[in-house]
């Protein structure tokens, strides 16, 4: 069984393609900040709360 096969892919770019819309921005930017905050404060709470 000595069957070779050989393949060759060539990527050609036709034409301008589809314009995919921009997603996220400073909004997403906002509400990771908002909840890595409360994630901290509900901690330092937490640690408190222990300590005590």
């Amino acid at each position: 069984m000595d069957d070779i096969y050989e393949l060759s892919v060539e990527n050609v770019k036709r034409g301008a393609g589809i314009q995919l819309p921009f997603t996220g921005g400073p909004g997403t930017v906002l509400f990771i900040v908002a909840g890595v905050l409360l994630v901290a404060g509900a901690t330092a709470l937490t640690v408190r709360y222990i300590r005590r």
